[in-house]
């Protein structure tokens, strides 16, 4: 945020009238987040303006796990919200600070997880030529059959999920079972003998 100042109350009144306006910032780095920016971003929430980030990952500033996840949880602590991380763009003389993609990918791999999901952005490539912004995410999906997933989590585990079939026909809901009520037993192997079943 270069000038805090300029987000004064009689900003924030004239602001407030208007809504919905949302308002992106652009902290880089959690050295960035000052007590003068945390108070405008107050002034702001306070307002109803709601505060979103983006921040641009650059090469040597603010490329590690490390250095994102303290700046992300420091925004959350000032009511701003982390919404995107930029892959840098291609421009013309910026590729210093440009990073290979696997990078951004690693570091929003090296978050999830270990910090709220709220502090995670979500990393884009802003594609040339108005191609839009494309979100980029670390694959957790192993591998899929029709049946089945094979999901890993953020430590490296590996974990088999049931991936449910559609179905020409809708199947009715399953309501949960009173207490009081007897349940039949399920035959091993049916579709139903892994659902919880409260018994009395």
């Amino acid at each position: 945020m270069v000038l805090p100042q300029r987000i004064d109350d009689e900003l924030c009144a004239m602001l407030s009238k208007y809504g919905p306006i949302w308002l992106n910032t652009h902290f880089n780095h959690y050295r960035e987040i000052t007590s003068e920016a945390a108070a405008a971003c107050d002034r702001l929430v306070r307002s109803g303006v709601p505060v979103n980030n983006q921040s641009v990952l650059l090469r040597g500033i603010n490329d590690s796990v490390a250095i994102q996840s303290k700046l992300c949880q420091g925004l959350l602590k000032i009511k701003v919200r982390p919404y995107y991380l930029y892959q840098c763009d291609e421009v013309e003389g910026t590729e210093h600070l440009r990073t290979p993609v696997e990078v951004g990918l690693k570091i929003i791999e090296g978050m999830r997880g270990y910090t709220s999901g709220l502090a995670v952005p979500t990393f884009v490539i802003d594609l040339p030529q108005g191609g839009g912004k494309v979100p980029v995410q670390p694959n957790y999906i192993m591998a899929q059959t029709g049946d089945e997933l094979l999901v890993r989590n953020y430590r490296g585990h590996i974990y088999r999920c049931h991936n449910p079939r559609t179905r020409a026909k809708a199947r009715p809901m399953l309501m949960p079972v009173p207490v009081k009520v007897a349940v039949p037993a399920q035959k091993e192997g049916s579709r139903d003998a892994d659902r919880l079943s409260l018994r009395s």
